[in-house]
């Protein structure tokens, strides 16, 4: 059923259950910043503190710390270690970066990586600093992220146009991994290891 009692009709972007608590779910928005539920859904409420009228496109929460939480946005990547209370803004470069995907490295929680429209970043300091990955090797729009839980070497990344990409070594060089001229818009693998692909041709998933 829908929530329209809290949120209005407000559009999101993404949404995310907390790993360590199923009833906390957060939901970034169109202009309405970050959205959370405490109640597995029931009732909602923006977390502001910082983020006013942003539009969150991306969201992550560290698996290891669940205080730590961080907001992709057209502006910049937002951080924040106290559960959303309080948030630092990081540019990724000297000009606004449009920020699509986030992702928490679960081997090491510091590490984050970021699909932008200029292609990947990553920080190694929970989102204080950013640098570009592999970007001879990937220079598209990159809409999702997934690390590979069993191997933290390995890193696949969605883009606008371009297909599927992967990375074997954390982002340093990528190779085209099918589904070309194809936009990839969600990354998931099951418990089995398949990947399954959100698509603008439908949904795929590996053999």
């Amino acid at each position: 059923h829908w929530a329209e009692e809290d949120t209005g009709g407000i559009a999101a972007f993404n949404i995310l259950i907390d790993p360590r608590d199923t009833d906390q779910i957060y939901a970034g928005s169109w202009g309405h910043n970050l959205l959370r539920s405490t109640d597995g859904g029931q009732t909602w409420a923006s977390i502001h503190h910082g983020l006013e009228t942003l539009s969150v496109h991306a969201f992550a929460v560290d698996p290891a710390n669940p205080q730590f939480l961080y907001a992709g946005t057209v502006e910049a990547i937002y951080g924040s270690a106290d559960g959303g209370k309080n948030w630092w803004a990081t540019p990724l470069a000297d000009r606004p970066v449009t920020t699509l995907a986030l992702a928490v490295s679960p081997v090491t929680s510091t590490l984050l990586f970021a699909g932008t429209t200029e292609g990947v970043y990553y920080s190694q300091d929970r989102a204080q600093t950013w640098q570009a990955a592999g970007r001879d090797g990937l220079a598209a729009t990159v809409t999702a992220l997934l690390l590979d839980p069993s191997d933290p070497l390995t890193l696949y990344a969605g883009t606008e146009h371009h297909g599927l990409f992967r990375s074997i070594d954390k982002g340093q060089h990528w190779q085209p991994w099918g589904l070309n001229s194809t936009s990839v818009y969600a990354i998931l693998m099951d418990r089995a290891g398949t990947i399954w692909l959100g698509t603008d041709a439908g949904i795929f998933r590996s053999q």
